[in-house]
């Protein structure tokens, strides 16, 4: 795991919480569409559709698509009944 992008998520995580509320809105409603398999991308990618394009007026998130693994892992370690959803590999 690079410590350097680990220590950028969390600082990104601290100042965005508005990110994470919505990963976790996003990744609760592909499970109770009864997705048992998602991309964490996917939601990364809608969270950017929705605050760039459906939300007028809103100031776009910029999320480093290297955080995406590191939004995926919190899922993981909050909701462990639902951990499957995102599939994982080992950080390099």
């Amino acid at each position: 795991m690079s410590v350097a992008i680990k220590t950028r998520f969390d600082d990104y995580d601290r100042l965005n919480p508005g990110v994470w509320e919505l990963f976790k809105e996003y990744a609760d409603l592909a499970w109770k569409a009864g997705l048992r398999r998602a991309a964490a991308k996917m939601i990364i990618e809608r969270i950017r559709w929705e605050q760039h394009v459906v939300v007028a007026g809103s100031e776009p998130y910029k999320i480093n698509n290297s955080f995406t693994a590191y939004y995926a892992r919190k899922f993981q370690a909050e909701f462990p009944a639902r951990a499957d959803l995102f599939e994982t590999r080992a950080l390099r």
